[in-house]
């Protein structure tokens, strides 16, 4: 199996003011949503960040990792923390194994959703940023039904991987707004200083 196209979509949401150390959070938010399409039809979805910086990144990896094989740089890679330094837990994202094995090699939601289904005695609430990343008239990137909240959590899917589907419309409608929101930099310090010019960000300290 190798990878036949590897397509890089930025986009933007709306995102709250919400305050910390480095400013404030500016109206729009910047991601990527990566593609990934092997020879043989098989396909796997990413986010990530979404300034102009890491755009070009993702660009530049996306033409060195065209024609590759999926799983090779994640196996090489893992060998270095192993063999040198002793790891014996590796966090592996989607796309190192075969997707017949790829139940448990998730991102976001449903990487929250299989650790919990993976975790015996589970008695605390686990983390996602899902419920305010959400795309034009509250919907994701993804097609509504496959991880859905139900009483406060989220039941299984019931096939292989993550089961999902890419909802291009929505894509589309955030890739305009990517387009035409001007923003291409997250700078919460700027953005802070537009309505407290002396705004000096800090880390905390106790």
């Amino acid at each position: 199996m190798r990878i036949r196209e590897i397509t890089v979509t930025p986009v933007a949401f709306r995102d709250p003011p919400l305050l910390n150390a480095a400013g404030v959070h500016e109206p729009w938010a910047l991601r990527s949503v990566v593609e990934v399409v092997t020879d043989d039809g098989l396909s796997g979805l990413g986010e990530s960040y979404g300034d102009a910086s890491h755009l070009d990144r993702l660009r530049a990896a996306a033409r060195a990792l065209t024609g590759a094989d999926p799983g090779q740089g994640a196996g090489s890679n893992a060998r270095l923390p192993v063999g040198e330094y002793g790891f014996r837990s590796l966090k592996l994202k989607g796309g190192v194994f075969p997707p017949d094995q790829e139940i448990e090699a998730v991102r976001a939601l449903a990487a929250m959703t299989h650790l919990a289904a993976a975790t015996p005695n589970l008695d605390h609430s686990c983390d996602t940023h899902t419920p305010w990343q959400q795309g034009p008239e509250g919907r994701d990137v993804i097609r509504p039904g496959a991880l859905t909240f139900t009483d406060g959590a989220v039941p299984l899917p019931p096939g292989p991987g993550l089961g999902v589907e890419l909802d291009r419309d929505a894509l589309a409608v955030l890739h305009e707004q990517y387009e035409r929101c001007g923003v291409r930099r997250r700078d919460d310090t700027a953005y802070m200083r537009r309505f407290r010019p002396g705004f000096a960000p800090a880390r905390a300290r106790w």
